[in-house]
């Protein structure tokens, strides 16, 4: 079990009760992916969508690797989450992750790295710059960019 804020991030294969006042990120195995909770970056990205994520928005994950931010912002509220990626790996995984956390409606999984509609709050974790360099691509209200310190920088 991993904790990060009010987050707890368990195996599928874990039965441990979800310690009370936490919300559950269930991850399947990854494999040799990244993304499943260990990760400053991704921890980084985690407790910065619980400040900055509302109930109702819609979310981007941009570079969503596994999509566990994907999963923590549908445990926040958000109505419609989309995840970007261009890994092939990632791309197979991100439906069983999903389908590990109960996602069944309202998400798009893109082959790509932008997202094609309009989201509220999109949350980059590919590098310092990547965010900044793009975030005319970007078709959000509202961009995070996790830096290459693991630290979380609001762009717009």
């Amino acid at each position: 079990m991993i904790e990060v804020g009010s987050f707890v991030i368990m195996g599928d294969w874990d039965k441990t009760v979800t310690p009370k006042g936490k919300l559950r990120i269930v991850m399947p195995p990854l494999g040799h992916l990244d993304g499943a909770g260990w990760s400053p970056f991704t921890q980084a990205g985690i407790l910065g969508l619980t400040k900055h994520l509302r109930p109702g928005m819609s979310f981007a994950e941009i570079g969503a690797g596994s999509g566990i931010l994907c999963v923590a912002a549908r445990l926040l509220g958000a109505k419609h989450i989309v995840a970007t990626e261009l890994d092939r790996d990632a791309l197979a995984i991100i439906p069983q992750v999903f389908a590990a956390n109960n996602i069944t409606e309202d998400y798009e999984i893109i082959d790509g790295t932008f997202p094609n509609s309009h989201v509220d709050l999109a949350l980059c974790s590919i590098s310092t710059v990547f965010g900044k360099e793009n975030a005319v691509k970007i078709n959000a209200k509202h961009i995070l960019n996790v830096d290459n310190d693991g630290k979380l920088v609001t762009i717009k």
